[in-house]
């Protein structure tokens, strides 16, 4: 029986939060509360300083439904994720194909959207009865190794209790600290570049090479204005992080250095070049935001994670394409790279860990399961799952496999290491930066020196609290 508490969702005031001294999270972008973006969440919790609001918060959720307490004191298995509706009925389907095959088996699920999700993970496991799988993001997962949240997962892959059948110990990685496996990862994901391609065809404008450009980029965009006066989207502009991340990665550069204790750039011209480019498409007129202009029929690119595709093309209801992100005409080498979405890590607090092991097995490898969870949370890593797949996906979903494999297939460098202790905060003075660039309130080189000087004093704080 699966069993989803009403009111595992966070509300009410947040209790006061002592400052993480781990691995600070990137990807989504949580953000300190000083500078968080709307929707992102606060930094986790610290779980000692949350334990007693969290246990009343807990009891009272499991005070008013009484039924509910009396079965879930004791759970054979509790798992928590964040994502949208869609992805809860997917997963809650997995979760009864599960039952199916372990008769007897008491599931707890807990789902929350992606804002309130951290808060209320670090009120369940401060709580009672903490969950022993849990969904985990590339930029927190540091920080809740530091607090000695998790446990190691090679014992259960070498007695085969977690088995991952044809996967490369390299798709792993990104579930690693200090050369221990804490998360495996849910699926893998790439930053792409999605068109119209019907919007090309009336500019005359030739479909994207694997080896176009950004220069080709601003002609395309000045071109298909010109012929049909749609407009292009900034880049990456919910996170233009990521886009500049890709410029580096071709120059040998990270954005941060490799100790965490700094940037990984030092010169502002190549802030200053990534801003200049944008600000001159701005300046045109060309540049659109706000809603989804593409799919909304107002411009002919968007920059999406690669998992977001089909849900993109449903909302078009006409066909796009996927493409490479342009080079720069100097790269050294490949900017893009192979992300895991998410993963399931498994607690320390949460219990026997084995039934959490195979359910984390199950999830990943067996087919059915792969076929409910539709790619939603990234292309399968089990390559049975993904040959499975192929032979029964949309068209979207496919360009999505074909997509990670061109990506794969000599067009990536490896994963920069998570983000360091003080990186929202650097995220979001970037993400405000750009924003004041293409609004013409900064000009590039002054908006480059400042960001450099604010982000490392940002960086260097962190070590100093």
């Amino acid at each position: 029986m699966i069993m989803a508490p009403h009111g595992n969702e966070s509300h009410g005031k947040e209790p006061r939060r002592k400052k993480p001294q781990g691995t600070q999270p990137q990807g989504e972008e949580p953000q300190a509360p000083a500078l968080a973006p709307r929707g992102a969440p606060p930094a986790p919790v610290t779980l000692a300083a949350a334990t007693i609001a969290t246990i009343a918060v807990v009891l009272l959720i499991f005070w008013s439904h009484p039924g509910l307490a009396r079965e879930s004191r004791n759970p054979t298995l509790t798992v928590t994720w964040w994502g949208t509706p869609a992805r809860h009925e997917r997963t809650r389907a997995v979760l009864d194909l599960y039952q199916e095959h372990h008769p007897g088996t008491n599931l707890l699920a807990h789902s929350t959207e992606w804002g309130d999700y951290w808060h209320t993970l670090d009120q369940l496991l401060a709580g009672p009865n903490p969950p022993q799988v849990i969904q985990q993001d590339y930029a927190y997962l540091g920080h809740y190794v530091q607090e000695g949240v998790l446990l190691p997962l090679d014992p259960f892959l070498r007695d085969g209790t977690i088995s991952l059948p044809g996967v490369a110990d390299a798709l792993l990685q990104g579930g690693r600290v200090g050369g221990l496996l804490y998360g495996i990862p849910l699926g893998i994901n790439a930053p792409a570049l999605v068109y119209d391609p019907e919007v090309l065809a009336r500019a005359g404008i030739p479909r994207p090479t694997t080896d176009w450009t950004w220069d080709d980029f601003a002609r395309i965009a000045r071109q298909v204005h010109q012929e049909t006066g749609l407009g292009t989207r900034p880049i990456f502009p919910g996170n233009p992080r990521t886009g500049f991340d890709t410029w580096l990665r071709q120059r040998g550069l990270s954005f941060y250095a490799p100790s965490g204790r700094g940037l990984g750039f030092t010169d502002p011209a190549l802030l200053e070049d990534f801003w200049t480019f944008q600000r001159d498409l701005a300046r045109e007129g060309l540049l659109v935001s706000g809603g989804s202009p593409l799919a909304e029929g107002r411009s002919w690119v968007d920059f999406i994670w690669s998992n977001a595709f089909p849900a993109l093309q449903e909302e078009a209801r006409r066909p796009l394409e996927l493409a490479l992100l342009p080079r720069l005409g100097d790269s050294l080498r490949p900017g893009l790279y192979l992300k895991p979405a998410m993963f399931f890590s498994l607690t320390r607090s949460g219990g026997a860990p084995r039934p959490g092991a195979r359910f984390i097995s199950f999830f990943l490898t067996n087919p059915r399961a792969g076929t409910l969870l539709e790619m939603e949370r990234g292309v399968p890593l089990v390559p049975a799952v993904n040959r499975n797949l192929r032979n029964d996906v949309t068209p979207a979903q496919k360009q999505v496999l074909d997509y990670i494999a061109l990506v794969a297939d000599g067009h990536s460098v490896p994963l920069d290491p998570p983000d360091p202790p003080g990186a929202a905060r650097v995220h979001r003075l970037f993400r405000e930066t750009t924003s004041q660039v293409l609004e013409g309130h900064i000009p590039p080189a002054r908006a480059a020196r400042e960001f450099l000087a604010r982000a490392e004093k940002e960086l260097l704080n962190q070590f100093l609290d």
